[in-house]
């Protein structure tokens, strides 16, 4: 059908296309065109000639943000309390994803000490809601410097941004990864409920001190592997109970470690009284509503007990037991397929090659036995083969 008419959405293509007002004046004079009254108006406001393109018509009135606009704002200089303050008060329809800011900047000074410091999901916020780019989600995603100021401007501290970054799947760029002083990389989603693991990493250990979730902890910038003398592969590993992650990254960053609850959120004050010299020696104790061991009660079979263990070595002329229960440091324990830390591989790492022993202090050297620090709890990298036990085990 021949066009008969314009109107301000015509117009408005046509100058998006490089054209005058004026050229686009002249046509609808030289063929008839009814104009509409938006596209009168647009061109008496253009002074009704010359060759000039004109300014675009104003833009429509706002009506609803999203996070390209709360990223934007913050990036002003603006807090996230003042965006959403801004929202309320112009009665703006707030996207799903600007909504999640708001929600998780709400929540970030929750209690969360019920659950040794962190969130159910493990996860303060998503990540993903301050990166640039619109199609990124956990699991397949980036988190540059622009996204950590954006992460800091709404308030969530290092440590809250570490422990987040852990569990999200993203790529961490190499100024962010700086700035946090953590290794850059691809860290591990756990999924949205904050249960994934890697398939030979269990969502629980029980040990010396009870039954405790794993999660994974970002490597400091400059971790080193000390007990397989080599740099690691991924960024991250993942741990099991201990007394805080800063503890368990002073494994693998022995000059300028964090500072105590400073490097992420975890913090079990507690963890001495259930491990070493002071715990209740037992490798399978009965435990409380939180996980914790249950002073008094042993369910680990006699032969296994590490303190009677070492006792009965010492009465027979010896001073390091053959076989040390799960939660000691010594000789290593006979592997099983819960236990892949060991000469023994784990299932589905028959083809892999040697399987790595537990952590061991460099004892051999000085021919003493010495023990890794009590604080620290199970660790395993979070890829097949690389795993450590500690007196939490």
């Amino acid at each position: 059908m021949a066009r008969t008419g314009i109107g301000a959405s015509y117009v408005q293509r046509q100058m998006a296309a490089g054209r005058s007002m004026a050229s686009i004046q002249n046509e609808a004079a030289a063929r008839g065109y009814q104009i509409g009254p938006a596209a009168a108006a647009m061109f008496s406001s253009s002074g009704g000639g010359g060759g000039a393109p004109a300014a675009a018509a104003a833009p429509a009135p706002r009506t609803g943000i999203g996070a390209t606009y709360v990223q934007q704002q913050m990036d002003a200089g603006k807090s996230l309390q003042q965006i959403q303050n801004e929202a309320a008060q112009k009665g703006y329809t707030v996207g799903a994803k600007a909504q999640a800011m708001f929600s998780n900047a709400a929540n970030r000074a929750a209690d969360y000490s019920a659950n040794r410091g962190l969130p159910p999901t493990g996860r303060f916020f998503d990540p993903t809601n301050f990166s640039g780019a619109t199609n990124d989600s956990m699991g397949n995603g980036g988190f540059g410097f622009s996204a950590l100021q954006r992460a800091r401007g709404s308030g969530y501290t290092d440590a809250q941004i570490r422990t987040t970054l852990a569990a999200s799947g993203v790529t961490i760029g190499g100024k962010a990864a700086d700035s946090l002083e953590v290794m850059p990389g691809k860290t591990f989603y756990t999924g949205p409920q904050g249960k994934k693991r890697p398939d030979h990493v269990e969502l629980s250990y029980t040990g010396q001190a009870g039954k405790r979730n794993t999660r994974p902890v970002l490597l400091p910038k400059g971790a080193y592997d000390y007990g397989q003398n080599k740099g690691f592969e991924s960024n991250y590993l993942f741990a099991a109970g201990g007394k805080s992650d800063s503890d368990i990254a002073k494994l693998f960053l022995r000059e300028n470690p964090p500072h105590e609850g400073a490097y992420g959120t975890y913090m079990e004050k507690d963890w001495g009284k259930y491990t070493g010299e002071n715990g209740y020696l037992s490798g399978i104790p009965e435990v409380d509503e939180r996980g914790n061991a249950i002073p008094g009660t042993d369910a680990t079979p006699p032969e296994l007990r590490y303190k009677q263990t070492f006792d009965k070595a010492v009465e027979s002329g010896g001073g390091a037991p053959t076989q040390a229960p799960v939660g000691a440091i010594g000789a290593a324990v006979q592997a099983s397929a819960e236990e892949p830390t060991s000469a023994a591989p784990a299932p589905g790492d028959v083809s892999s090659g040697e399987v790595v022993a537990p952590i061991k202090v460099q004892a051999e050297e000085k021919n003493e036995l010495k023990q890794l620090d009590s604080n620290v709890g199970k660790l395993t990298s979070g890829r097949m083969r690389e795993a450590y036990s500690s007196r939490f085990g």
